[in-house]
């Protein structure tokens, strides 16, 4: 007769064989800053196709119970990306600001372009916050 760990470990191992491959992110993505501020990513279209206006907007909140001292973007944010977006428009000349988060206030930034890549899978790494410096990764899909 079957240990109680084997008969567990045969149980684990059939779970995760038959289980389903995750989804892949159409929600926001949700980091946590050492500061404990709480960055929000969201995409939209979640999953854009070729040819969509893709807006990137990222939410910065002090969920904290202090003051946090940030230095931020205020025109866009850096954005490293093996998606193909083309822009369209003026962008504004100004880079960052610095200055005290309070408890319960936020800061907003958007950037985004005409998606030009096709159908596949992409990663967008984009920084909101200067200091504390903070890059949040990003899985795209784009859609056929």
């Amino acid at each position: 007769m079957p240990s109680i760990r084997t008969t567990f470990v045969l149980l684990s191992l059939s779970i995760i064989a038959c289980g389903t491959q995750p989804a892949s992110l159409t929600g926001p993505r949700v980091v946590i800053t050492p500061q404990g501020l709480e960055q929000t990513v969201h995409l939209s279209p979640a999953e854009p196709k070729t040819g969509d206006n893709l807006i990137i907007t990222s939410t910065v909140m002090n969920g904290t119970g202090a003051a946090v001292d940030v230095v931020s973007r205020i025109c866009g944010m850096d954005l490293e990306t093996t998606l193909k977006l083309t822009y369209s428009g003026v962008a504004c000349a100004g880079y960052s600001m610095q200055g005290a988060l309070t408890p319960g206030d936020s800061l907003v930034a958007s950037t985004g372009g005409i998606v030009t890549s096709g159908p596949g899978q992409y990663t967008l790494r984009l920084r909101h916050l200067l200091n504390p410096d903070v890059w949040v990764d990003v899985a795209v899909t784009v859609a056929p």
